[in-house]
């Protein structure tokens, strides 16, 4: 099944299942989805029950662990129960930038918390850090498979149309004893064993965990990434000091009848939207595009158009510098030449002056 832009969010976010075993697998989150107990996110303290004791006040560590391991015991059945959760998935879905190597989006479960309004103790899917889960959990992902020309024509705000679906079991206890709230100070962990996309309209499943699987992840921009040659292809990921992220990876133009060369173009992602950076006319079959981060906010796309040994090669490097607020990469200066010949300061320090343009 590939859902048409018209059907909203099944034509935005379908996720590409593996070849085959998909009916099996699903009939595996099926069967997982029948034997769980529907409830909210609000309501799942409830059912954690003694698991949320308090024990924080015992008087000495073994009466600690007497404490701890008798909730446990009392809360045997919600311990071995799994819970089905039906979300929107805004705020609970991360769209990752568009994906143009894998073709698609990747979605990301942002982590969950919930406190019990009718005593102490917090349920979370990871043991928070002073009251606060930490920024970099990642609960569950997946990917949105997508053509780029459907990803340019979707429109915003898709995630309102999407249901998401978790299954999920209580797992370790923890302590957060930086926690400013007294009550919030120790907790469970929420275990998510399962998630499905589900368009909110027609119930049609989009994604189900069990069934898909993954392309390789962005390669973080942290240093030199080759992002094409006419034998490596990759995507990498530049993240900026404010969180925002936007990707970097080569298409290729096709080839005219009859040409030896073909036109290799540097896209940047941010979102859904694909603009051209450079382009470069590659002759087969020594031609590459390499990217480096230069600096806080700045990237070296190193742009290979001809080697001609095992050693000399001629191009260009060009420095872009992102724009926090446009969440562009802009143009600041170019050098041309070759690496048997000295570089302009720049090309080598981050913090060198950079000469205007011409």
């Amino acid at each position: 099944m590939r859902p048409c832009l018209a059907a909203v969010v099944a034509s935005t976010l379908w996720l590409a299942a593996s070849s085959g075993g998909t009916a099996s697998a699903q009939r595996s989150y099926e069967a997982a989805a029948a034997r769980a107990e529907f409830t909210t996110l609000e309501a799942l303290p409830t059912h954690a029950g003694p698991l949320l004791d308090d024990c924080t006040g015992a008087a000495t560590p073994a009466k600690k662990r007497s404490c701890v391991s008798g909730r446990r015991r009392r809360a045997r059945g919600a311990l071995r129960a799994t819970y089905l959760l039906d979300l929107p998935a805004s705020p609970h879905l991360d769209v990752l930038p568009f994906d143009a190597s894998a073709g698609g989006f990747r979605v990301r479960v942002r982590p969950l918390r919930v406190a019990r309004e009718s005593g102490p103790g917090v349920l979370a899917t990871s043991p928070t850090v002073s009251g606060n889960l930490p920024a970099d959990a990642i609960v569950a992902d997946g990917f949105v498979a997508m053509s780029a020309a459907e990803a340019a024509a979707a429109p915003e705000g898709l995630e309102g149309r999407v249901r998401l679906h978790l299954l999920v079991r209580f797992g370790a206890d923890f302590e957060d004893g930086l926690a400013e709230t007294p009550a919030h100070r120790y907790g469970t962990r929420l275990s998510v064993v399962g998630f499905r996309l589900v368009d909110g309209a027609s119930a049609a499943v989009l994604f189900d965990s069990f069934s898909d699987t993954l392309p390789p992840p962005p390669v973080p921009l942290e240093s030199r990434v080759r992002l094409w040659s006419h034998t490596e292809r990759r995507v990498a990921l530049f993240a900026a000091d404010d969180g925002t992220t936007s990707q970097l990876s080569v298409e290729l133009l096709p080839r005219d009848p009859g040409q030896t060369t073909q036109t290799a173009v540097l896209m940047q992602t941010h979102g859904a939207h694909a603009i051209e950076v450079t382009r470069v006319q590659a002759p087969c079959c020594s031609s590459s595009i390499d990217v480096r981060r230069h600096g806080r906010d700045r990237v070296l796309a190193i742009v290979t158009e001809q080697a001609t040994g095992t050693d000399v090669a001629r191009g260009r490097v060009l420095l872009l510098a992102w724009h926090p607020t446009a969440h562009l990469f802009e143009p600041v200066t170019e050098w041309v030449g070759s690496n048997d010949a000295a570089p302009p300061a720049w090309v080598l320090d981050p913090n060198a002056p950079v000469p205007p343009p011409g």
